[in-house]
């Protein structure tokens, strides 16, 4: 009973943070539109260009979707201000210098193996590019390695299959919000599919007549295609019949209220509130 308690209290702690942040951010913005609020200019990165021209061939060559570039360029600025030497033409960055910034970038923050893994891997990328462009030694790339990791380690512990009974239980109902949040949550339970990637879904992905589902990854932006399962494409009927509104939007999950407009990064508020709920309903039924 005391552990309910205290998981309720946290839980709802951690909602007044996250009000507290968001009228901040909103209010921070309200002030500089209207000038009221002078920002403090931030210095120019002395490798923003380079950093620039990485992330353009990431993004046109490679095809990466902008949140890894968005965390790709925020590590390499982290670095590059820690490395002593600068790389570009007739550089000769000695690998020694290279490990003790990548550390200091580590040092500096909660990192679990598999994201120092992936720094070294955005580190490594970064190198090979800049050894083709002649801006390091070659050979450099190779000797970046990251901690040792283990298969399935850092997967997360996510519902257990009554948990999520429960949690679409919770969408048994004829209330729009019901209806609606019903088909994502079996988006995600089912197909396993990433809050972006449900909310992204479009109208034009769904193939009823040979019952088939297209559905772009977001990080690589390749077009996977899945069965269209009875029970999700029954639930998606019901919504586009029922609930959702007239709207412009292609995207299938729109808000109910007005403004009309996708739900996207909204997606898991809808998770959230729910999980919520019901892990205060068992607490309730704990105590």
């Amino acid at each position: 009973m005391i552990a309910c308690r205290s998981i309720s209290r946290n839980k709802i702690n951690r909602k007044a943070t996250d009000r507290r942040f968001k009228f901040v951010s909103v209010a921070t913005r309200w002030l500089h539109f209207l000038g009221r609020l002078k920002q403090e200019e931030t210095p120019a990165n002395p490798y923003g260009e380079t950093i620039d021209t990485y992330a353009h061939y990431l993004k046109h060559e490679r095809g990466i979707s902008a949140g890894t570039l968005r965390n790709c360029s925020r590590f390499l600025r982290q670095f590059f201000l820690r490395l002593d030497t600068p790389i570009g033409p007739g550089c000769e960055v000695t690998i020694t210098q290279i490990e003790d910034a990548f550390l200091q970038v580590v040092n500096t923050g909660k990192y679990t193996p598999r994201s120092v893994n992936n720094l070294a891997s955005d580190l490594r990328g970064f190198l090979r590019y800049a050894e083709k462009q002649g801006w390091c030694l070659t050979g450099l790339a190779g000797a970046i390695k990251g901690p040792r990791t283990f298969t399935q380690q850092s997967l997360p512990i996510g519902p257990s299959r009554d948990d999520v009974r429960r949690l679409l239980a919770t969408t048994e109902g004829d209330r729009p919000i019901d209806i609606r949040d019903r088909a994502i949550l079996m988006f995600l339970a089912i197909y396993g599919l990433r809050g972006g990637e449900v909310g992204h879904l479009r109208l034009n992905d769904f193939d009823w007549e040979h019952e088939l589902l297209s559905v772009t990854c977001s990080k690589t932006r390749r077009t996977r295609i899945y069965p269209l399962i009875r029970p999700v494409g029954d639930a998606v009927l019901r919504y586009l019949k029922e609930v959702r509104p007239c709207s412009s939007h292609r995207e299938v999950f729109l808000t109910i209220l007005h403004p009309i407009r996708p739900l996207y990064h909204s997606m898991s508020n809808a998770v959230r509130f729910r999980l919520r709920r019901l892990v205060l309903n068992q607490a309730n039924l704990s105590g």
